[in-house]
């Protein structure tokens, strides 16, 4: 099971604004809420790891750890999961998934409602 601490949030948050616009560099190490990632770690106690990413994806997305680069570093931060813990990745469509990330951060869905939408997006990754 792919250890996810504070430490490595952070990291896929700086590749994350790495690979954006020039402008958000800035706020690459910027951080809003210095005790939300320990708390989101620490209360991860799922083995599963598709409700484990769904905690990761909700929690991220809806707790904006940063100032900057939230929904991105939530969404890679499951995608990470599913890809290292099991034989599945989610599938590349930029769009929905930039949908599907808004509406979670909007509030709009809980950890079972991206459990399902896993399910029904997600690919064989490993041969």
């Amino acid at each position: 099971m792919l250890a996810i601490t504070p430490e490595l949030i952070k990291k896929i948050h700086r590749d994350a604004i790495d690979a954006g616009s020039d402008e958000e560099q800035s706020l690459r190490d910027t951080i809003r809420d210095e005790g939300c990632l320990p708390s989101i770690c620490y209360y991860d106690e799922h083995s599963d790891p598709f409700e484990r990413a769904a905690y990761y994806l909700h929690r991220i997305a809806t707790r904006h750890p940063f100032v900057e680069g939230n929904k991105r570093t939530a969404f890679l931060t499951a995608s990470m999961i599913i890809y290292v813990d099991t034989d599945f990745m989610i599938e590349d469509n930029k769009d929905e998934n930039d949908k599907f990330v808004r509406q979670i951060a909007s509030g709009l869905l809980e950890e079972n409602d991206i459990v399902k939408w896993f399910g029904d997006h997600i690919i064989h990754s490993k041969i």
